[in-house]
């Protein structure tokens, strides 16, 4: 396997976001591939959902294929920036009705920071279509790994109530 620094696992918390596997150890190449391809299943569902509900989806994110999706999203097969499975759709004809999916990447624990880190990703998109009419929209889907603390879900509910009271 590669340096971290070359895979691009530097920045990451907690040194990588999907595990790196040990030398010669078949489990983990295995859980690997099985992780990647959960992932691919997840953003083809979600593709098809946004398309169900009137969201401008291209023909070739519907149809992509696993090794398409490998080339776009991985790093030789491997998930280490979360980022670069963001899904971002409009409304045909309304490019201020957005939504955007966010992915946690492969963690075991949902946390207080990973809420705030969603959240600023969530005010980075709001301000950069300029978006602040009263029929503008955003909406936002978070898929996440495993579990999520009861502190991260106050703090999703709080961020949340915020952003729609306008505070």
């Amino acid at each position: 396997w590669p340096s971290r620094a070359t895979r691009g696992w530097g920045g990451c918390k907690g040194g990588r976001w999907l595990g790196k596997p040990e030398a010669g150890s078949m489990a983990d190449d295995s859980e690997a591939v099985e992780y990647v391809s959960r992932i691919f299943q997840v953003r083809k569902t979600l593709w098809s959902l946004l398309s169900d509900r009137g969201y401008e989806v291209q023909d070739s994110d519907r149809t992509d294929t696993v090794q398409g999706f490998k080339e776009k999203c991985t790093n030789g097969g491997v998930i280490c920036e979360p980022e670069r499975l963001t899904i971002r759709v409009h409304k045909p004809k309304h490019e201020k009705r957005r939504a955007v999916v966010l992915f946690s990447g492969k963690k075991d624990k949902f946390a207080t920071d990973d809420v705030k880190h969603f959240f600023s990703q969530i005010d980075e998109e709001w301000n950069k279509y300029d978006m602040a009419h009263s029929t503008d929209s955003l909406t936002a889907i978070f898929v996440i790994h495993k579990s999520m603390t009861s502190f991260a879900k106050k703090v999703m509910v709080s961020e949340h109530q915020k952003r729609n009271s306008g505070a």
